[in-house]
């Protein structure tokens, strides 16, 4: 009777494990956890190209008629092609990056305004501009959005003509170099770890400068004296930057 006992036993037992292991094999195996993806850095040393359009105002203010004695049209607004280059390097927190930009750009064409009796004309252009600009804002993973603001020069010609008929010298002429400030902002977007594009609205002025013409008259009337020009600038732009 014990021998029975033992072998209904073993057979349990046998039965048991086999079952067991069976449900064990149909168990899922338990998925590895997986790597966690890091962020876009934006931190570091880029140099890139941009390109853009650039909008001008100037203003002439002081004794300017024209030879039949009228008021000068004193305000010129004229559109231009700006294309150029920029050297940075950003920090980087998580959520937020700063850096420092510096650029230089080229102005092509200038603005001309010619009074109707076609004697007297006002024209501007600025060869060049350059900025030295903090960057700071908000990262979006690959997507940066900024605050731009800082110091800037440019190569500025100005020219005023009074259109006197006699010949007398009524031409104001004046070029320079002159700094001012730029404020503005932007969006990149991280194409690949070293490629990024984006956009950028500039604005700049240029303060005030006067220059003293020859007094010149024609019947006891002055044509042309001191005049005081005031230039502004508004640039839109894209760019594309290579990140070390």
């Amino acid at each position: 009777m014990s021998r029975k006992r033992y072998l209904l036993a073993s057979v349990g037992s046998l039965a048991t494990a086999t079952s067991g292991g069976a449900l064990a094999a149909d168990l899922p195996l338990k998925a590895p956890a997986p790597v966690p993806v890091a962020a876009p850095s934006w931190e570091g040393l880029y140099i890139g190209l941009n390109a853009g359009a650039a909008w001008e105002h100037v203003n002439a203010s002081g004794q300017l008629y024209t030879s039949a004695g009228s008021a000068f049209p004193q305000a010129l607004h004229t559109t231009t092609f700006i294309g150029g280059g920029q050297i940075g390097y950003n920090w980087q927190l998580p959520n937020f990056a700063y850096g420092l930009e510096a650029d230089y750009s080229g102005l092509s064409g200038h603005g001309m305004f010619d009074s109707p009796d076609g004697r007297s004309f006002l024209s501007s252009k600025i060869s060049w501009v350059a900025t030295l600009r903090a960057r700071a804002g908000i990262t979006f993973w690959d997507d940066f959005a900024y605050l731009t603001g800082g110091v800037a020069f440019a190569q500025i010609s100005n020219t005023v003509n009074a259109g006197d008929p006699g010949g007398l010298p009524n031409v104001k002429s004046d070029t320079n170099t002159r700094a001012g400030w730029v404020f503005g902002g932007g969006i990149e977007h991280m194409l690949s770890a070293h490629w990024t594009v984006g956009a950028e609205v500039l604005s700049y002025g240029f303060g005030h400068d006067t220059a003293q013409a020859p007094s010149a008259s024609n019947g006891g009337t002055p044509r042309l004296k001191a005049t005081t020009f005031s230039n502004q600038l508004v640039v839109v732009r894209g760019k594309l930057n290579y990140k070390f």
